[in-house]
C-alpha cells in the first residue's frame, strides 16, 4: 500500500461520449478506497470525485478500467481486503452508459494481487488478469466478462510455473484475435516472461533483469509492432 495519497492514478477514455474516466487510490476515513470521476474532454467535471465501495472495512489496492465502445460500459476493477469478513480478492464494478452499477466479484477466494483489465474486441469481453496465490505459489490467472456482467470464463491460470509470477500486464491483438500476458517470473535473476493467453504457444523468457537479486522489471506492450519496453529498478 501507498503512504501518500492520492495514489496509483488510471485512466481511461470513452471515445461514444468523448470523456475520460479516471481511477485512483483515496485515503478515506484512514483506509486506502478506489475512487473515480469522469471529466469532458475539455476537462469539464462531469462526475464528481465518488468512492466506488461504501464499505466501512474494506481497503483497497492496484485499481484499474477499461471501456467497451460497443456496449459504452466501463469495467473497474481493484485489489481489496474486507477486515469484517477476513475476505480478499479483486473487486469489480460495471458502470454502464445511463450511470449505472452492477457489482462484480471477481474472486473471494483467496489472496490475490496486481489486477489489470482491458478489453477484448474479437470477442466483446472484458478480460481481468491477476495473481492469484495458490498453495504459497503466487500464479498469473484472469477471468472474462461480458458487458452485462456473466462470468464466461471462471479463474484460469495461463501457465503454471515453479518460480512465482507477479506484475502481470497483458494486451489484445486483433490481428491474431487473442490477448497477450506478461508477468515478472521470479527467478534469480528475475526475468520477464510471456505468452497468448489462449493461443497455441507456450511461455518465453522476454527479458532478464540485470540484477543478481532483488531485479524487477516493469514492462509494457505495444503488439501491433510487437515491440516490449520495461524499467529496471
Amino acid at each position: 500500500m501507498s503512504d501518500t495519497y492520492p495514489a496509483d492514478a488510471q485512466v481511461v477514455y470513452n471515445q461514444v461520449d468523448d470523456e475520460f474516466l479516471i481511477m485512483w487510490i483515496e485515503d478515506y476515513e484512514g483506509m486506502p478506497t478506489a475512487h473515480f470521476k469522469v471529466l469532458d474532454s475539455d476537462g469539464t467535471e462531469i462526475i464528481a470525485d465518488t468512492r466506488i465501495s461504501t464499505s466501512a472495512y474494506e481497503e483497497h489496492d492496484e485499481v484499474t478500467a477499461a471501456h467497451d465502445k460497443v456496449t459504452n460500459t466501463y469495467l473497474m476493477a481493484w485489489e481489496y481486503y474486507d477486515f469484517e469478513l477476513y475476505q480478499e480478492g479483486i473487486g469489480g464494478v460495471l458502470f454502464d452508459g445511463d450511470r449505472s452499477f452492477t457489482s462484480l466479484p471477481l474472486d473471494s477466494s483467496k489472496e490475490s494481487h496486481d489486477p489489470k483489465v482491458i478489453y477484448n474486441s474479437s470477442s466483446g469481453e472484458f478480460v481481468v488478469t491477476y495473481v492469484a496465490v495458490d498453495d504459497k505459489k503466487p500464479q498469473v490467472v484472469y477471468v472474462t466478462v461480458d458487458s452485462d456482467g456473466t462470468i464466461t470464463t471462471p479463474e484460469t491460470g495461463v501457465t503454471y510455473s515453479t518460480y512465482g509470477q507477479k506484475d502481470p500486464v497483458i494486451s489484445h491483438n486483433s490481428r491474431v484475435e487473442d490477448d497477450y500476458v506478461l508477468w515478472i517470473e521470479d527467478t534469480n535473476p528475475n526475468s520477464i516472461v510471456g505468452q497468448y493467453k489462449t493461443t497455441s504457444g507456450s511461455a518465453v523468457t522476454l527479458a532478464t533483469s540485470e540484477e543478481e537479486s532483488g531485479g524487477d522489471p516493469s514492462a509494457f506492450m505495444d503488439l501491433i509492432n510487437m515491440r516490449l519496453f520495461w524499467i529496471e529498478k
